[in-house]
């Protein structure tokens, strides 16, 4: 049998823990559906509502863990953005010689450029 005291305590942590559990199955449902609405539009604007709600979901945790979380998140998104331009620049590049390469008929280059 449970004592009245652990009854308590057991009612003070249900009131804690199930909000927190309805906030962690609403989030994949959430996303489920924009994925869902946002998905019939076209792959560039899903893989950018996919972006976006995943920086949105770290900002929002880092958050709750205080300003010496947010500093840490904020380098370490800074830092991730800084290689994706990065490797986007070089992906660019790759495009456009791809892109005259083809034009040229050298499919020799292509094959170059992509080892």
């Amino acid at each position: 049998m449970v004592k009245p005291e652990t009854n308590l305590e057991l009612k003070g942590i249900n009131r804690l823990a199930i909000p927190a559990i309805l906030t962690g199955i609403a989030e994949p449902v959430i996303s489920l559906v924009d994925t869902a609405f946002v998905g019939q539009i076209g792959t560039t604007e899903l893989a950018a509502v996919g972006i976006a709600g995943s920086f949105y979901l770290a900002t929002r945790y880092a958050n709750g863990y205080g300003n010496t979380y947010i500093a840490a998140h904020t380098i370490a998104l800074n830092i991730w953005l800084f290689a994706s331009f990065f490797i986007d620049g070089y992906a660019h590049a790759g495009n456009a010689m791809a892109g005259r390469f083809l034009r040229q008929g050298n499919a020799a280059g292509i094959y170059a450029l992509g080892r």
